[in-house]
């Protein structure tokens, strides 16, 4: 008998293939689920630290108005995502929901005193599930944390732990947030900012605006100092706006006038003394600036190009309504009194002229001069020297005078002889 080779597939090796393409079937949809779920996990991780981040940012910018809330309130209040968009902390198209359509709330409370406890908590939506939860959680970035349908009543951590209940029925858009019921809270994303509160990290921070109780958190411990756009030039544009500086030449504080201009914050030209002229110094000076010399107690002003002796007024001049004292006075001009010029040691001149007269106990003519002797000289300026009438003597005492017509010093006789 003659027996024929088989041919095409048989039913079972059809049924073979079907359950084998089946099982890869089935494979590779857990895979595109498991994948899908992932990057699900991975949004929603991203918008919580996204959240956190702002919240924190918000909760130090409103510290004081929250700690007064929180008082109120005796208990936790809510900041919604509407507010840290308006507040400028989240932009404008920022999601109200995460991938799992679970929306996001800050519950701020008074751990103690002054200092401030939040969790960020999303609420709504789908549960994430429980397999997915720590892995999404660790995504989240720092604080970040979980609610499990497990243990509902309970936030965790990668290292903390905290019963919810302190933060429970507090409505945050007109919806609770938290329960402690597995349907409500379960399957649900929180992040713990207590590492950002005042009561820790505090010393290394100087706030901008008041803290209640807490006036040290306002206060700098050393000194601060400028570099960059914070050294400027005295009299340089620094817009419109109140700001500190300092002079890069002198280190002196300025501040940003109502003109615009870099100025002197202490707002006087009076400067530090120094000992001797020499010590005056020879930079960083502006016009106008005044320092005394304490060596002769004595204040000089700079000019511009110099230091000048505070000593005359705008013309010139000095006055003053009680006694000049000094070693020596010199002058190119003319001495004037409304009183009397006087000196212990004499007054002395080449000459002393009385517009009326003068007077006194004796006139002593102190170099004598022959009779015959020409006076009233021209003097080729206009004028004469010895006018008639001038009085002298010879060498015995005997009075002469300049005499006309002949102008020469003659006796009271009107000859040359006695």
């Amino acid at each position: 008998m003659i027996k024929n080779a088989q041919r095409g597939i048989t039913l079972i090796e059809t049924i073979g293939a079907l359950a084998l393409g089946s099982l890869i079937l089935v494979g590779m949809t857990a895979m595109i689920d498991a994948s899908v779920d992932d990057a699900k996990g991975q949004q929603a991780a991203l918008q919580q630290e996204q959240v956190a981040n702002a919240a924190s940012r918000y909760i130090a910018a409103n510290y004081a108005d929250l700690v007064t809330a929180t008082t109120a309130a005796g208990g936790a209040v809510a900041v919604t995502l509407a507010q840290l968009q308006t507040a400028g902390f989240l932009p404008a198209s920022f999601s109200a929901t995460n991938a799992f359509r679970q929306a996001s709330c800050v519950l701020v409370r008074q751990d103690v005193a002054s200092r401030l406890d939040s969790l960020v908590a999303t609420f709504g939506g789908t549960a994430i599930p429980d397999r997915d939860l720590p892995l999404v959680a660790m995504l989240a970035g720092q604080g970040g944390g979980y609610i499990s349908a497990a243990v509902p009543g309970t936030a965790r951590g990668a290292s903390w732990e905290l019963v919810t209940t302190n933060y429970r029925n507090v409505a945050c858009g007109g919806t609770v947030v938290l329960t402690g019921a597995a349907a409500n809270d379960g399957g649900h994303l929180v992040s713990s900012l207590f590492h950002d509160g005042p009561g820790q990290l505090s010393q290394d921070f100087l706030y901008r605006n008041a803290v209640p109780g807490r006036p040290e958190l306002n206060q700098m411990n050393e000194p601060i100092t400028m570099a960059g756009d914070g050294l400027v030039a005295l009299g340089a544009a620094c817009g419109a706006n109140a700001a500190l500086a300092m002079d890069g030449t002198s280190r002196a504080l300025l501040v940003c006038g109502t003109d615009g201009l870099w100025q002197s914050a202490t707002a006087s030209s009076w400067k530090a003394p120094v000992a001797t002229h020499l010590a005056l110094p020879t930079t960083g000076n502006t016009a106008g600036d005044v320092r005394m010399v304490t060596d002769v107690n004595r204040a000089f002003t700079y000019s511009g190009t110099g230091w000048v002796a505070i000593a005359v007024d705008q013309s010139g001049n000095m006055s003053m309504e009680g006694t000049l004292t000094a070693a020596q006075v010199a002058t190119s001009g003319n001495v004037a009194a409304l009183g009397k010029v006087s000196g212990v040691g004499g007054v002395e001149g080449n000459w002393v002229k009385g517009v009326y007269w003068l007077e006194g106990p004796s006139l002593y003519i102190n170099a004598p001069i022959a009779p015959g002797t020409a006076c009233h000289i021209p003097n080729g300026s206009g004028g004469h020297s010895l006018a008639i009438g001038t009085f002298s003597h010879d060498g015995n005492g005997q009075l002469l005078a300049c005499m006309a017509p002949d102008n020469v010093f003659k006796y009271q006789n009107g000859t040359l002889t006695p």
